[in-house]
């Protein structure tokens, strides 16, 4: 709700509003409603979260990398390699784009499946954070 919130309190004579601008400041004896926590996420919960947001954003990675691995000659699997490689940002560089053009979708690709990669970890960081602050409240 931030810092401030809004809060009815209306003169009953004239009908108009005795506070600042129509919110309170919080310590002016203002009665904030409860809000009921929210419940703690599972694992089963998150992880249907990952896949249903972010199997097309994989599945998207993997395409693009069968796309250059086609045009570079790798098989499958080396191109699903190749896609885990460079996602994840390691690079051991024994499988590398060699052709020009190829070079230049890496340039496009590299970005998108390492903001790709990000996003997954945020989701799976942001569970474990809320699931250690749910264990610490109790």
């Amino acid at each position: 709700r931030g810092r401030f919130h809004r809060h009815n309190d209306t003169n009953a004579a004239n009908g108009t509003d005795t506070t600042t601008n129509g919110f309170t400041i919080p310590g002016d004896n203002a009665t904030i409603p409860h809000v009921r926590p929210a419940p703690k996420p599972t694992f089963i919960t998150v992880l249907r979260h990952l896949v249903l947001t972010q199997a097309p954003n994989i599945l998207l990675i993997i395409v693009l990398a069968g796309i250059m691995g086609r045009h570079e000659g790798w098989g499958w699997w080396k191109s699903v390699y190749y896609a885990f490689i460079t996602t994840t940002t390691v690079g051991l560089g024994d499988v590398a784009p060699a052709s020009q053009a190829a070079r230049l979708f890496a340039v496009f690709f590299i970005p998108l499946s390492v903001a790709i990669l990000g996003e997954i970890l945020s989701i799976v960081g942001g569970f474990l954070i809320t699931n250690a602050a749910h264990k610490a409240e109790h």
